[in-house]
């Protein structure tokens, strides 16, 4: 059998012993209260998790050290770096795209003189984010049944010609409005 294997970006995760495992959650809420009801509410679907482990020889400690160097890296804004994955369970569950998430951990192996090596990577930019992301932008084409239309800001030295409601408001508000015409003293 071929053994497992990762690359994120131009790495290539060492796949001595490479174990990967993947977790979907879909986050609902129970609706029933005190009663026995099934109820229900979908809260959305989270992005996918992966948890992986490899075993480094104590002899290719520049393996190890290479590995951490890519777990550390950050963006120019201090952000994590987004890797393009490449892996079979990733790729079979959709994931194009991951961040290096939780803990990181290095266990000695002192019967084989190695070093067994723990990851988890999280899904950036997964599909029900983009969908998110997109009805944040365009709320208002995305929406059903607009409820707000929005107004421009008009310069008072500009002459606006107003709707008759908009005209029979703007006589009440004058009406209620005291001025130094108007004023009771």
């Amino acid at each position: 059998m071929k053994p497992h294997s990762m690359r994120l970006n131009n790495y290539q995760v060492p796949n001595t012993s490479l174990r990967i495992r993947a977790r979907l959650n879909i986050e609902s809420q129970e609706l029933s209260g005190d009663s026995s009801a099934s109820d229900t509410a979908h809260k959305g679907i989270k992005p996918k998790v992966f948890t992986a482990s490899f075993i480094v020889d104590q002899k290719e400690p520049d393996e190890l050290t290479e590995f951490i160097r890519i777990v550390e890296q950050v963006s120019e804004n201090g952000e994590p770096v987004v890797y393009e994955i490449q892996d079979a369970t990733a790729n079979a569950m959709n994931v194009r795209q991951v961040i290096f998430d939780g803990e990181v951990s290095v266990n000695e192996i002192s019967s084989e003189r190695a070093w067994q090596v723990s990851f988890g990577l999280r899904e950036k930019f997964s599909v029900p984010e983009k969908v998110e992301e997109r009805q944040a932008v365009n709320p208002i084409e995305n929406a059903e049944s607009p409820t707000t239309v929005p107004i421009a800001s008009v310069d008072d030295s500009e002459e606006v010609e107003l709707t008759s409601f908009e005209k029979v408001l703007q006589r009440v508000e004058n009406a209620i409005t005291p001025t130094p015409d108007n004023e009771t003293a």
